[in-house]
């Protein structure tokens, strides 16, 4: 259960972060979180689930003839969706969106979240159908402890980085103010080498 909530895990934790920033975050980040979550629920979860019942039928050895065409379907569409997102985020966005209150800086700021969701939208949806995978082969401890470090490790990143990125300004046709944000995040991999508690292939 555990692994298969993941996203919605995330979501949650993210909302909940968003509270501490400026008004209107949680409302920017609701609604760039329905774009994300949709190539996810269309895709990624129609394919897995389809693919479920073959790969526990095929097993072992046959798991890897089975996985590799379901991860290229899953691609094609899951790429396709990103490059629309990257480039014309900011027209989706405001088709969808911009009417009455929500103005031209709103879908700009709209556009900058979901882009930056763009970044681990593959991971996410890969891990759909590699968690089917590893349900398939009979491993459903796996997949729940990677949830368990990715939430954690994402919350802790989220946590650094949020209150630097809450001094960008946006407007309606630019996005300033990253000035500052170099100079945070400069003195994380020399923490990472010096911490003592984590793994030496972290530090290295």
């Amino acid at each position: 259960v555990l692994g298969r909530g993941v996203v919605a895990i995330s979501s949650y934790l993210e909302l909940v972060l968003a509270s501490f920033l400026a008004v209107g975050a949680v409302s920017a980040l609701s609604i760039a979180q329905v774009l994300y979550i949709l190539p996810i629920s269309l895709f990624a979860l129609a394919i897995s689930a389809a693919e479920l019942p073959e790969l526990s039928r095929a097993g072992g050895h046959a798991v890897a003839d089975r996985l590799v065409p379901a991860l290229s379907r899953m691609l094609f569409f899951v790429v396709a969706a990103l490059v629309v997102y990257l480039c014309g985020g900011r027209l989706v966005v405001g088709m969808l969106f911009q009417r009455g209150a929500f103005g031209p800086e709103d879908t700009t700021l709209v556009w900058a979240i979901l882009a930056a969701y763009c970044f681990g939208l593959l991971a996410v949806c890969v891990s759909r159908l590699l968690q089917n995978t590893l349900f398939a082969l009979g491993d459903t401890k796996g997949p729940a402890v990677i949830v368990l470090v990715r939430s954690v490790v994402g919350a802790a990143v989220t946590v650094v980085l949020m209150f630097q990125l809450d001094n960008i300004v946006v407007t309606a046709t630019a996005i300033s103010g990253w000035d500052a944000l170099p100079a945070a995040i400069a003195p994380l991999p020399d923490a990472i080498r010096e911490d003592d508690t984590l793994p030496l292939r972290m530090g290295a």
